[in-house]
């Protein structure tokens, strides 16, 4: 808690700040200028804090290096402020001289280094092991754009470049000494001198990696986490100014160009070969400047390896910087010149990995001949790599030429990244229960059997101050009055919140804040899109990555399965709701693309029909982003969770959404199953074939027609595609669903659809009694504490990094 002092000290920094650089009051300033100086002097306390923290630690305290391709951040400001317990001093301050925080905020752009719940989770996750006081690092590229900003033209998205840099360039520090070289292409030359063999490339294009930080705060704590961003720079010697002086001004530039595309966009499409050469300069261009950075500060104080699995943790979230092995085992052999073994067993002991999905979509597998041209080097590790995993492999495998083969690092000209991780890594980890038991007994169990003690399961977790206190601030009020604010640093405390159950006061409140939050978020779409929805119908809402695996396309029937209804019979009682979706589909992704439209017609649709669009109506949100979720998590009442069974590995947006007072329409998925179990399952809306369900039928053949014939409900819908929607036929969406395309209903829409839509009329007739219904959400908010991601993290780093907590 704040003193006195330290508020007046706070009022005064924003004054003089302003009148420093700016030559204006608080009262004249502009938005933006508050803003600027808002982050600079949040970051001003930030080094303090850093400054107070390394008085009391020792400098050689282990470290966890979290490698990832993404960080879906959020803004930083409101985040700061808040953690900095200063939001509510400037708040005021604000107020008082006519200005409102939330215009300052707003002029803060999102920051385009993420994508979807891997980059969340990973924000999530610096949070907290900031708040719970570890030494931490997060790597990352610095992309210039982001993933891409999401426009609907005609129905269909439409990406365009999202600069966020205007405004995030504030938060980040340059890092000019922690700069390195990463090196591409050239020839492998070996040198054989005084018996031992070295390694040397030769010509190679240098391209420099300059690093940028950003200081991540955590609540209540001197430990402040550094996501460190790496930008690929092009050297001095890329101009060809030979070139440039004989009018080749495009030429003279390209080699610096070609360098700096690196770090432009997260997520190239790789449908074509350029495509899939820059995503792989991208994930070596990451892992080597970090592993660089790594070693150089392990060897300023120490000659051997021997303390370097003491001080260091390297996590591999997804398999994106699964590069880092191959790269840590070149500069411990070709730079400090250690042998092949020892090396090894110092990876081994330091590196762990996190698997993030079953699909093989998403476990990557690179080709070797790419790699071979780009990085030499690289090719020839991996390739003595694989020869050592064979011979390991080989006394467990033994006449199993198959399963010797799937298990190994290479084969053919394919390398096999999450193959790889497992072999590298001390610890392997699932993110669910069903996720992690799947990954034992189905995707990986060749090596479980072999490896039982390497294979864990950390379900994930959000950080419930940011996804509760901060973004629900009205929600937060009614919890403090009731449990005081002790659940922000021991989120286990809102189990206290089942003592209010029977309160009819407690429960009219939840209700009534939820009607503000939806409010709010009716605000929010009639500004951004100019479409009005009525805060007073139900809100329901699926928020995630357009991807067929999480079926809004089986949503979307649901809703013409509604609407056929109520064409049928326009007397019929119908809740009056808004079904909003959120979310954006990868740019080569030609079938999510083709779902959006789908919705997007079919909303287009409803509101040219007199009849539905009184019932019923369909937003689908562009461009979803941290911000917006801030706004439609607590405005959300029915969350849709529907992926099919053993396909979402756990799932984050589930939990945000019922931690702010939602209850899920869910299949037996991911971390649905166990926030079920939390919350007792009548909480929840279970519907659906389970896991198992789903590998029996596929193991004997899935035929989608069958359901088609036998189900009323699936040919009403399924026609009606067909014939049209919006003034459009779907008729190739009815051929994915009916096996008339190479698809055939690949996540079995067809087959889950009569029971979801049974889930659907049971919470349908249970919404229309509010009282019970607040109650159940309440119990719900109460059950969540288990899933924040300081419990995730404490997992992390007592079962896996093995780390000790920084003297606060």
């Amino acid at each position: 808690m704040l003193t006195e002092a330290q508020k007046t000290a706070a009022e005064k920094d924003l004054q003089n700040y302003l009148s420093e650089h700016y030559s204006t009051t608080i009262e004249r300033a502009t938005d933006e200028q508050l803003y600027f100086a808002l982050a600079e002097i949040s970051q001003k306390y930030l080094f303090q804090r850093i400054g107070k923290c390394n008085k009391k630690n020792p400098k050689d305290r282990k470290t966890i290096h979290y490698m990832s391709i993404e960080f879906l951040l959020g803004r930083m400001l409101k985040n700061n402020l808040w953690n900095l317990e200063l939001e509510d001093t400037y708040k005021v301050l604000l107020k008082e001289n006519n200005k409102n925080i939330e215009n300052v905020y707003n002029i803060e752009q999102d920051p385009g280094l993420g994508n979807g719940g891997l980059g969340r989770l990973a924000a999530c996750y610096l949070d907290s092991i900031s708040r719970l006081g570890y030494p931490g690092f997060g790597h990352c590229l610095k992309y210039e754009y982001g993933l891409f900003k999401q426009i609907f033209v005609d129905g269909k998205q439409i990406e365009a470049p999202d600069g966020w840099l205007e405004t995030g360039n504030v938060w980040l520090n340059p890092r000019e000494d922690q700069a390195v070289e990463v090196l591409f292409g050239g020839t492998v030359k070996q040198n054989y001198d005084n018996n031992k063999l070295s390694y040397v490339i030769e010509s190679p294009k240098v391209v420099k990696a300059m690093p940028y930080d950003m200081l991540i705060s955590g609540y209540d704590s001197n430990t402040v986490s550094t996501l460190r961003l790496w930008e690929a720079k092009a050297l001095t010697n890329s101009f060809n100014l030979t070139k440039f002086n004989n009018g080749e001004f495009t030429e003279s530039v390209r080699e610096g160009v070609k360098i700096e595309l690196i770090n432009k966009l997260l997520y190239p499409s790789d449908k074509t070969v350029q495509g899939t050469e820059l995503r792989l300069a991208q994930e070596y261009f990451l892992v080597s400047a970090a592993m660089q950075n790594i070693l150089r500060d392990y060897f300023e104080d120490h000659r051997t390896l021997a303390e370097f699995p003491k001080l260091v943790a390297i996590h591999i979230n997804d398999t994106h910087p699964a590069l880092l092995v191959p790269e840590l085992m070149r500069l411990l052999i070709d730079k400090y010149g250690f042998g092949w073994d020892e090396s090894w067993d110092a990876v081994r002991q330091v590196v762990s990995y996190t698997n993030h999905t079953i699909l093989s979509e998403a476990l990557e597998v690179l080709h070797l001949n790419e790699i071979e041209e780009d990085m030499p080097r690289i090719a020839m590790i991996l390739r003595e790599l694989d020869r050592r995993f064979r011979a390991e492999l080989a006394e467990h495998c033994k006449n199993d030429f198959r399963k010797l083969e799937s298990m190994s690092i290479i084969s053919g000209n394919n390398v096999y990244m999450a193959n790889l991780s497992i072999y590298a890594s001390h610890k392997v980890n699932g993110v669910s229960k069903i996720h992690s038991h799947i990954l034992k007994t189905r995707l990986f169990n060749a090596y479980a059997e072999i490896y039982p003690d390497k294979f864990l399961n950390i379900t994930n977790g959000i950080t419930h101050r940011r996804w509760l206190a901060e973004c629900n601030p009205a929600l937060d009020k009614l919890i403090v009055s009731l449990i005081g604010k002790d659940y922000y640093k021991s989120p286990e405390l809102l189990k206290k919140l089942d003592d209010y159950l029977d309160d009819k006061a407690v429960l009219r409140k939840v209700h009534d804040i939820k009607f503000e939050n939806k409010k709010r978020l009716a605000e929010y779409v009639k500004k951004a899109q100019n479409i009005d929805i009525n805060p007073e119908w139900r809100f329901v809402v699926q928020a995630k990555r357009i991807h067929e695996y999480k079926r809004q396309l089986m949503n979307v029937m649901r809703i013409i399965y509604l609407c056929n209804k109520i064409r049928e019979n326009p007397e019929m009682p119908v809740t009056k709701q808004v079904f909003i979706f959120a979310g954006k589909a990868a740019s080569g992704y030609a079938m999510a693309k083709r779902i959006i439209t789908l919705i997007n017609k079919l909303a287009e649709e409803i509101s040219l029909d007199p009849v539905l669009r009184d019932k019923l109506q369909v937003v689908f949100l562009e461009n979803y982003s941290v911000t917006l979720a801030e706004i439609l998590m607590p405005a959300t009442e029915v969350s849709e969770q529907i992926s099919l069974a053993g396909r979402e590995a756990s799932g984050t947006g589930n939990m945000k959404a019922v931690l702010n007072g939602s209850l899920m329409m869910c299949t037996c998925d991911g971390a649905n199953i166990e926030i079920a179990d939390e919350c007792s399952h009548e909480n929840s809306y279970e519907f659906g074939l389970r896991a198992d369900d789903v590998d029996r039928i596929k193991s004997r053949g899935y035929n989608a027609t069958e359901y088609y014939i036998a189900s009323e409900r699936v040919r009403s819908v399924v026609d009606k595609m067909n014939i049209d929607i919006g003034g459009e036929s779907f008729a190739d969406l009815v051929g994915y669903l009916l096996g008339h395309t190479d698809y055939k209903d690949s996540y079995m829409c067809l087959a889950d659809f009569d029971s979801y839509i049974d889930a659907y009329e049971r919470m349908d007739k249970e919404y229309s009694d509010q009282e019970y219904w607040s109650k159940k959400v309440l119990h719900c908010i109460a059950s969540m504490g288990l899933f924040s991601s300081d419990r995730a993290i404490e997992e992390y780093a007592t079962k896996i990094w093995k780390l000790k907590k920084n003297v606060n």
